[in-house]
């Protein structure tokens, strides 16, 4: 016995597909956080605008008083408080005059982060920012002011 031919069904399955997306996706949303690199600073709390920090050089200065440079997203590359000068005047020649955005631990001592501003105006950086952590609350923001 034959069987009644069926017209074939021309659709595609979209369920299919519809879940192996939802699937890049979360796997992508789990990854995403575990792949950004950075050095951790425990950076002092204000209440201020934001700045645009990409296309930049972050500066990190630790609390142990080691500093980092890091131009466009790459490694941050270690360099000594006291070769910092020669080092730093080097690369901003090459990276084309890009803004500066120091990232300096609460815990250092003023004057190490003035020795490492002293040097960025003396390489000629005209456009010079500064992270900081936005202030929780009033209290914070009092503790501030003098």
């Amino acid at each position: 016995m034959r069987r009644p031919k069926r017209p074939l069904i021309a659709e595609m399955n979209l369920i299919n597909l519809v879940d192996i997306t939802f699937a890049l996706l979360i796997i992508f949303m789990i990854t995403a956080p575990l792949l950004t690199q950075g050095i951790k600073v425990d950076l002092p709390k204000l209440d201020a605008a934001s700045i645009e920090t990409i296309n930049t050089i972050s500066i990190h200065i630790l609390k142990n008083r080691t500093i980092y440079v890091e131009e466009d997203g790459r490694k941050p590359v270690k360099i000594p408080l006291a070769g910092f000068d020669k080092a730093f005047k080097e690369s901003y020649a090459l990276s084309g005059r890009k803004p500066v955005v120091v990232n300096a631990d609460k815990a250092v001592p003023y004057g190490i982060v003035m020795q490492v501003i002293g040097v960025l105006k003396k390489s000629g950086v005209e456009k010079l920012g500064f992270l900081t952590d936005p202030a929780e609350s009033q209290d914070a923001i009092q503790s501030l002011k003098l």
